[in-house]
């Protein structure tokens, strides 16, 4: 626990300061994971439990990202990610290094394509696995595009509906791949080749008000592949992982730093956590910077 305790003073001692400062320290980003677009990436989050007269248990989700190039068009991250769970019977514990990189195309188009580029060493401590993985994803952002009643088919563009609520959804589609060079059993070495599609819609709600902000719904289901492997472990080929959130912000800024409360309900494959299966609710505290 005192590691638990340590992580959370130190992100929300870096929070304060790059609030602080400028230049240097606005490099660093703090979020769940680089998976996916930094503007619908989730918050880094952390989750106690204390059961009475029982151990106590924890998760967390988090990624560290510094900065090593911001232009117009191009984004380009080297990150860390750490996402350990012992709240669930299945016990995760996976540690990542990488590099993410986005990059769009034709910027001055209605209808902005993107491409996000993900490559990383991955660590399965629970399982004593390591890997080579890589991704590549593409999806569209719109800017000054204006179809009325359709707005709600442009994709990564915030949509109003009256005083109620707010639409913006990311969909993706990529291939990806996981080379395994240290496995314990021999049938679980070797390489793997996936294509996948991810949508993530995120619905605020009273945007018009007082509490503009301060309540968001959002989920992310993703569909997988296997077309290509020499794995023989007799994993499934299909994966599918969905999770659902309602998050109050604490703090209510008008950039994309959050410091939130939510609840969250997680069910299958999360790619982020070496595909094990789960089912399971948790509240959490969340922060993104």
């Amino acid at each position: 626990m005192k590691k638990l305790y340590t992580l959370l003073l130190c992100s929300f001692l870096l929070q304060g300061y790059s609030y602080a400062q400028k230049g240097f320290f606005d490099k660093f980003s703090l979020r769940k994971s680089f998976q996916s677009k930094s503007s619908k990436t989730e918050a880094a989050s952390f989750t106690f439990n204390k059961p009475k007269d029982a151990t106590g248990s924890w998760a967390a989700n988090l990624a560290l990202g510094f900065q090593l190039l911001d232009t117009t068009t191009v984004d380009l991250f080297l990150f860390s990610e750490l996402h350990k769970n012992t709240l669930v019977n299945k016990k995760q514990d996976s540690r990542d290094i990488g590099l993410a990189f986005r990059k769009d195309f034709f910027p001055l188009a209605s209808l902005t394509p993107f491409l996000l580029a993900n490559a990383k060493y991955n660590v399965d401590r629970e399982k004593d696995n390591e890997s080579f993985r890589a991704s590549l994803s593409l999806s569209l952002k719109a800017k000054d595009l204006n179809l009325g009643a359709l707005n709600f088919i442009t994709p990564n563009k915030i949509v109003p509906v009256g005083n109620l609520f707010t639409l913006e959804y990311a969909p993706f589609i990529g291939l990806e791949n996981e080379n395994r060079t240290k496995t314990i059993k021999a049938s679980e070495k070797g390489h793997i080749y996936r294509w996948y599609f991810q949508i993530i819609p995120v619905i605020t709600l009273f945007p018009n008000t007082t509490i503009a902000d301060r309540f968001e719904l959002r989920a992310d289901y993703q569909y997988r592949n296997d077309f290509s492997k020499s794995v023989q472990d007799g994993s499934y080929r299909e994966h599918e992982f969905f999770t659902a959130s309602f998050n109050y912000n604490i703090l209510s800024t008008e950039s994309e730093q959050k410091f939130q409360v939510g609840l969250d309900y997680v069910k299958g494959e999360n790619p982020v956590e070496n595909f094990l299966s789960q089912r399971y609710y948790a509240i959490s505290l969340k922060v993104k910077l």
